[in-house]
């Protein structure tokens, strides 16, 4: 900032940096209560206004206050972080290619007077409520980022904007809500999520870069078809409708390592996609039609998978109520499948699963009873042993006749009850191999002795 003045004034007020101002702070610049004054917001600069009748331009109100000229440029950067409701006031200038920030926690920022976001503009909500009204309008290329606070009122104006989420969890607000929505970006921070509050038709792209979007019963479908709708790899979408997966966009990239969850407590349809990792949850069916393909995970969990008749259709891996499963095909006791489960499948066709993701029990091996050379391995008993899932000890080669050996080391299979969806065990058994008893037979010739 560069206040100056020359020779009995008047005396300017120039911000090329960083003002902040609190709520009673006041710039009158007045020394001689006569000599009047100019106040300059210049290009880049910020302000930060805490008055609750923010800036006006001109009168005794807000936190500027000269008699003079007030600037206020469009380029500059205004912040309204007051801790109180407040007004935009008149100072804030229409055209914005800067920024205007709200950051009033719990408090309400109320659009003044009608103002237009310019192209490059944009409106940076991050707490507490913008009440818009329909005085906002937004330019083309102009856009409205929330990284918290939410958004009255509904952007007017024929431009195309953009709409960005950042930071922790919130629920979309009438931001959504202009007829001319353009591209929407989720990139939250990893684990939060952003909740449709509304149904929202964007004129562009939809694009799921970090955290998780819940559409719950909503949908944000494309205006018209085109457009790209991209979940990025780590990225989650809920689906929460009966059948709302978005629609209309003429491409949709799936990340191989994102994940889409239908968790409609009902029937749901299941768009025809390459998914990364698909969750069927809650309950109902999931139809799934020709088309789909799981190239990672499908995992179903209270729900159950409805696959088309004269269906298969191709999935990476397998996981029934958190249990990773057998490859092979898989399907309900209507269709051909090699393994067969009508709490997990309905309908006739059926799905291949091409990766293995079973799980190995734990096990503790069992003893071996001794047995004598020249007995099998199957005349030894084996005792004890235990094991995290149901299923059988037994000898892995039970023909073998070990030699006389104090601690012959014999293998052991474990194989349990569900092999699929646990893997057999390997394991060994110490089983003392005794000596056998030597048998002598004597052979005694009783033929007649002939004496001469």
């Amino acid at each position: 900032m560069n206040p100056s003045a020359g020779a009995g004034g008047p005396y300017d007020f120039t911000v090329n940096g960083t003002l902040v101002m609190a709520p009673a702070g006041l710039i009158t610049v007045t020394p001689t209560g006569t000599v009047p004054t100019a106040f300059h917001l210049n290009s880049g600069a910020a302000l930060y206004i805490g008055s609750t009748a923010g800036i006006t331009a001109s009168g005794s109100a807000g936190n500027i206050q000269v008699n003079g000229t007030r600037t206020f440029n469009t380029g500059a950067n205004y912040v309204y972080d007051g801790t109180a409701n407040q007004s935009t006031g008149t100072g804030l200038p229409t055209g914005l290619t800067g920024v205007l920030t709200i950051n009033n926690p719990g408090n309400t920022v109320t659009l003044s007077a009608a103002r237009t976001i310019a192209s490059g503009g944009t409106v940076n909500i991050v707490a507490g409520t913008f009440a818009a009204g329909t005085r906002l309008t937004m330019a083309t290329t102009s856009s409205i980022t929330r990284s918290g606070g939410t958004m009255t009122g509904t952007p007017q104006g024929t431009g195309v904007y953009n709409v960005t989420y950042t930071g922790n969890s919130m629920t979309t607000s009438t931001e959504l809500s202009g007829s001319d929505l353009d591209n929407v970006t989720v990139n939250l921070t990893a684990g939060q999520t952003l909740t449709m509050g509304a149904n929202a038709g964007p004129d562009g792209n939809l694009s799921v870069s970090s955290g998780t979007l819940d559409l719950l019963g909503f949908t944000i479908d494309r205006s018209a078809s085109g457009g790209i709708f991209t979940l990025a790899d780590g990225a989650t979408l809920l689906v929460g409708g009966a059948n709302n997966f978005p629609t209309a966009y003429s491409t949709v990239n799936l990340g191989a390592a994102s994940t889409v969850n239908y968790d409609y407590p009902g029937a749901q349809t299941v768009s025809a996609q390459t998914y990364g990792n698909l969750i069927f949850s809650d309950s109902g069916e999931k139809s799934m039609v020709a088309g789909t393909t799981v190239a990672g995970n499908l995992s179903i969990s209270g729900a159950s998978a409805n696959v088309a008749a004269d269906q298969n259709l191709s999935v990476a891996s397998l996981t029934l109520d958190g249990l990773g499963k057998v490859n092979g095909t898989w399907g309900s006791s209507s269709s051909s499948a090699a393994h067969q489960d009508d709490t997990y499948f309905a309908g006739t066709g059926i799905l291949t699963v091409s990766a293995d993701t079973r799980s190995t029990p734990t096990i503790l091996w069992p003893t071996a009873s001794a047995i004598i050379y020249g007995q099998t391995l199957a005349s030894s008993t084996l005792s004890g042993g235990s094991a995290s899932v149901s299923g059988a000890f037994a000898f892995t080669a039970p023909s073998t006749m070990p030699d006389a050996n104090p601690s012959y080391s014999a293998s052991v299979t474990f194989t349990p009850s569900d092999l699929s969806t646990y893997t057999t065990a390997i394991g060994s058994a110490s089983v003392t191999v005794s000596k056998a008893t030597p048998t002598a037979t004597l052979a005694v010739n009783n033929s007649p002795v002939v004496y001469d």
